[in-house]
């Protein structure tokens, strides 16, 4: 099938669009990252080898005009629309109190994320995207599961290098998540050249932006818009940010007041280098420091302990003296990781040879039934009147033995009952676990009949 002017054009156009060089440096990144931008680029490479014509070589030199017109770093047009107007009265009047909020958040952080964007060569005004994706609260989460001041999706996070397991969440981390989004505003604008499209594509998705273009035959937001080949979350996304950035300029004006702090909550911090896992609890106890502090300065540890990793964890702190005895203990560990098949070490019987400590919801019957005895057996070994018992009572149970399992990287309670040949929900009732998440270090009772 022959190929259009027009379809000519549109290809000449989105591949111009991948040699575009604002003037920041690309970081060279390995990975998903690379194999991501490279496939993006390489969308519509495929009828590159068909522009030969005249009028293509014509239209080719007129693409590459715009697209160096367009690459001077500059943020979105300064324009006014309906949509604009909306969400300036949105924003400045009817939800007035929670804009306020928002940017009292991002006071606490603007200098940090500016200094980012500044290092990358990117324009500050990118602040304001995050003022509208999340109002800088470091913990929240959407619907669809994006995390973060940045709003990442866990596959966009991880692409960018951000840790995020069940301890860790870097997408809640400003610092970490601003530097990931600087690099991901970076590509999306050599994909693009057009700060309009690169937002919608970061709030879209890269591959339905192209898609959509293709469709109108016109790399102008605005006129995409007029299309409605758009979504409409994605036709208000620009108009928003413009918003934001018009109500911020002139707060008086909506009765707002901007809290301008240049002293941020890490100016007084530093990192310590963790590996062991550790309680938060604990860490902050060491580090003499408030469980407060410590979340607050680390939003992104999720979890109530730090993960055992082979590479070590950064971790704010206050920026004080701390021994030289203190740090190396938080690092030291054995880096050979242990295979998942038990060992001498990580079982030992427990001193309590023949005893349980009754826990909340126990009574009589569910233990005799736990231990596989008779309640009459555990009131005659105990010399009980009565069945009354209560929390933390110890009581010796007949003909049992019970073992201690120190929970290992890679464990899960169904490897640990398999190597005792017994259920998962069977070690769930012998430790009164409401749910099968275990960690590192923990003691797991084992009843052994």
């Amino acid at each position: 099938m022959s190929k259009t002017p027009y379809t000519v054009l549109l290809s000449l156009l989105l591949v111009s669009c991948s040699s575009i060089k604002p003037n920041y440096t690309q970081r060279s990144n390995s990975g998903d990252r690379n194999i991501w931008f490279k496939k993006i680029v390489a969308e519509n490479k495929d009828v590159q080898a068909n522009a030969h014509s005249k009028r293509a070589k014509y239209y080719e030199n007129k693409i590459h005009n715009i697209a160096r017109t367009q690459s001077s770093g500059k943020f979105i047009r300064d324009i006014h629309t309906k949509k604009v107007d909306y969400w300036m009265n949105y924003l400045g009047n009817k939800k007035r109190d929670r804009f306020q909020r928002f940017m009292d958040n991002g006071e606490r952080y603007r200098p940090i994320i500016e200094s980012i964007f500044e290092k990358h060569n990117l324009p500050k005004e990118l602040y304001f995207v995050g003022l509208i994706e999340s109002g800088y609260y470091l913990g929240n989460k959407s619907h669809a599961g994006a995390v973060g001041p940045w709003q990442f999706m866990r596959s966009t996070g991880k692409m960018f290098d951000l840790k995020i397991n069940r301890f860790v969440d870097e997408r809640r981390n400003i610092i970490k998540a601003t530097e990931a989004a600087a690099l991901y505003y970076k590509d999306l604008y050599n994909i693009f050249g057009s700060w309009e499209l690169a937002l919608a594509a970061y709030n879209k998705g890269e591959n339905g932006i192209i898609r959509r273009i293709r469709r109108g035959n016109t790399r102008d937001y605005y006129k995409l818009c007029q299309m409605r080949l758009l979504p409409r979350e994605t036709r208000n996304y620009v108009p928003k940010v413009l918003a934001a950035m018009k109500v911020y300029s002139n707060p008086s004006k909506y009765g707002l007041k901007i809290n301008r702090n240049p002293i941020t909550i890490y100016n007084d911090a530093k990192i310590i280098k963790v590996k062991r896992s550790l309680k938060l609890r604990t860490l902050a106890k060491k580090l003499n420091i408030s469980l407060k502090k410590l979340k607050e300065l680390n939003p992104e540890l999720i979890g109530y302990y730090t993960p055992r990793t082979r590479k070590a964890l950064d971790i704010y702190v206050p920026n004080k003296e701390y021994s030289s005895k203190l740090l190396a203990s938080l690092i030291n560990y054995k880096k050979r990781i242990p295979s998942r098949r038990s060992h001498p070490s990580r079982i030992r019987v427990a001193k309590t040879d023949n005893t349980y400590k009754v826990r909340k919801g126990d009574n009589l019957t569910s233990i005799a039934k736990l231990f596989k005895t008779s309640i009459r057996a555990i009131r005659k070994h105990n010399r009980l009147r009565r069945s009354t018992i209560y929390v933390g009572q110890k009581l010796r149970i007949p003909k049992t033995q019970l073992k201690t399992y120190t929970v290992r990287r890679g464990d899960n309670l169904s490897t640990i009952a398999d190597q005792f040949g017994l259920a998962a929900r069977q070690l769930m009732a012998m430790n009164n676990l409401k749910k099968a998440t275990i960690y590192p270090g923990q003691k797991i009772v084992i009843v052994m009949r």
